[in-house]
C-alpha cells in the first residue's frame, strides 16, 4: 500500500493523521481486509452527507485505520482495523482518542462500536479508550414466511408521524422500564435523540412505525424501517410497557409486523437483539427468525 497522504494532527513516534479523500479506498480496504468489499463500503459512504465520516491513520503503520461515522441522534460510530499484535494497541488507542476529540459541527453524546466477539486485542484497545461493554448482539433474519394468528379483540395499531414524537417518547420510556434489551444504555441519551437515531437520515423510514393500543390505552411501540434499495426491512424496536407484558401481546405485535411486511415488494426482515434477552429471543424464534451472526457492542458516554 502506498504512503497515505494526510494532515498530521499529532506529534510523537506515531503520528495520527486525518486522511484525505484520495486515501479513502486504501482505508476501507484495510478496514475490511478486501479490496472489493472496500469499494462497496466507500461507495456507500459517499451517499452520506458531506462531513459525516472521517478516516484516521498512523503515518508509521498504514495497517491501522479508524473510521468515524456521525449518526442521527447525537451518536458516533467508530470502526477500527484488526490488530496484528498487542504492541499495536497503544497506536490504535491514539487513533480512537483523536477521532473522538476531533472537531465536528454537531452535538455528540455517545460513541459506539460493533466488533467481532473474538477480537480480544481490539476490545482491549476500546476499553483503554474508555469504552465499556453494552451487550453481545445477535443479528437475526427471518428465513421463511411468518405464521398467522388472530390479533386479540381490543388491540389496535395506530401509525406514527413526525408530529407524534412527544407521544412516542413517552411510550418509549415506559417500554424501557425493567427492559432486558441492552439495559445499560437506558438513561444515557435523551429520548428525542433515540427517536432521531431510529429514524436515521431517511425521513420516510418511519412510514411503518406504529403505537400499540389495548382498549384505548397506549401500551407499546413498533419501529419497523423499510429499505427498498436493499430490498429488506429492519425491525429497529418493538417494546411493551410493563402492564402489557406476559399477556401474549408480543405475538400480536409480531403478527402486525408480518401484516406490514406482506404489503411490501420484499419479505426479508432483520433485527438485532441482546443475547441475554431470553424472552425476546424465544419470541423471534417462534416467528422464524434465525441468528446469522453475533457482535460485541461497546459504548462510551461523551457528554
Amino acid at each position: 500500500m502506498h504512503l497515505l497522504r494526510a494532515y498530521i494532527l499529532a506529534v510523537g513516534y506515531d503520528y495520527v493523521m486525518l486522511l484525505e479523500k484520495n486515501s479513502h479506498l486504501d482505508a476501507t480496504t484495510t478496514l475490511l481486509g478486501n479490496a472489493e468489499r472496500g469499494k462497496v463500503m466507500l461507495s456507500s459512504l459517499k451517499t452520506r452527507q458531506e462531513g459525516t465520516y472521517r478516516f484516521f491513520g498512523n503515518s508509521n503503520n498504514s495497517d491501522l485505520i479508524v473510521l468515524l461515522l456521525y449518526n442521527p441522534g447525537a451518536t458516533v460510530t467508530l470502526l477500527a482495523s484488526p490488530l496484528a499484535c498487542e504492541q499495536e494497541i497503544p497506536q490504535i488507542t491514539a487513533l480512537l482518542n483523536e477521532a473522538i476529540q476531533h472537531p465536528h459541527g454537531c452535538r455528540v453524546t455517545l460513541a459506539q462500536t460493533v466488533i467481532q466477539t473474538s477480537d480480544c486485542l481490539l476490545t482491549q484497545a476500546f476499553v483503554q479508550t474508555g469504552f465499556s461493554k453494552l451487550a453481545v448482539l445477535h443479528f437475526l433474519e427471518q428465513t421463511k414466511h411468518a405464521k398467522q394468528i388472530k390479533i386479540p379483540s381490543g388491540l389496535s395499531f395506530t401509525p406514527l408521524t413526525r408530529e407524534d414524537d412527544e407521544l412516542l417518547g413517552t411510550i418509549l420510556e415506559e417500554t424501557y422500564v425493567n427492559s432486558l434489551d441492552c439495559p445499560n444504555i437506558h438513561g444515557l441519551r435523551a429520548v428525542q435523540d433515540i427517536i432521531d437515531g431510529h429514524r436515521g437520515a431517511d425521513p420516510t423510514s418511519m412510514q411503518l412505525w406504529s403505537i400499540a393500543e389495548l382498549e384505548n390505552k397506549k401500551i407499546g411501540v413498533i419501529l419497523l424501517n423499510s429499505f427498498p434499495k436493499m430490498k429488506q426491512s429492519e425491525l429497529a424496536y418493538v417494546g411493551l410497557s410493563p402492564i402489557a407484558r406476559g399477556n401474549n401481546l408480543g405475538n400480536a405485535c409480531m403478527q402486525h409486523i408480518a401484516n406490514q411486511i406482506s404489503e411490501l415488494p420484499f419479505s426479508r426482515v432483520t433485527l438485532a437483539v441482546d443475547s441475554e434477552n431470553i424472552p425476546a429471543k424465544k419470541l423471534y424464534k417462534k416467528w422464524n427468525f434465525k441468528k446469522i451472526k453475533q457482535r460485541l457492542t461497546l459504548i462510551k458516554k461523551l457528554s
